[in-house]
């Protein structure tokens, strides 16, 4: 069984990647958009600041402090092909300083949540950890997220 993985490197040659953060989460829980349940409450206020100073490369997969999987247009478009259910919200990044705006991202919601791990077709170390979250997508391109 293939399966590709969709990771964020924190060290090393990403060190320039953008990493957004939140200033008001305007009512919007954490764990919200990693429930696999659709979500009606989403008016567009909710916003992603990030310092260009820290890291300025904007990536297909942006690392942000709410733990949301939010993902480029070209991302959305590959997802978009697969044989899943995802809701997609439109976000606004904006640069601190600058105010300037990153277009074309969005808070994919991934609907089709499953309690697993197939551990026998996994390469895998056991370690520590207070939360496992892994998007993966099948060989039968089922697209989905593991809790």
């Amino acid at each position: 069984m293939k399966f590709y993985k969709l990771g964020i490197a924190v060290s090393g040659e990403n060190e320039n990647d953008i990493v957004c953060h939140y200033k008001d989460d305007f009512g919007i829980q954490q764990y919200e958009f990693k429930t696999g349940e659709t979500f009606d409450r989403w008016d567009g206020s909710f916003k992603f600041y990030y310092d260009k100073s820290e890291g300025e490369v904007p990536t297909d997969y942006l690392a942000n402090d709410m733990g949301w999987f939010v993902v480029s247009r070209r991302l959305k478009t590959i997802m978009e092909t697969l044989n899943t259910k995802i809701e997609y919200f439109p976000v606004d990044i904006v640069e601190l300083k600058s105010r300037a705006r990153l277009e074309g991202y969005y808070i994919a919601n991934i609907l089709r949540v499953v309690d697993a791990l197939c551990l026998e077709e996994s390469d895998y170390h056991e370690m520590q950890t207070k939360v496992l979250v892994q998007y993966i997508m099948y060989e039968n391109m089922q697209f989905m997220k593991v809790k």
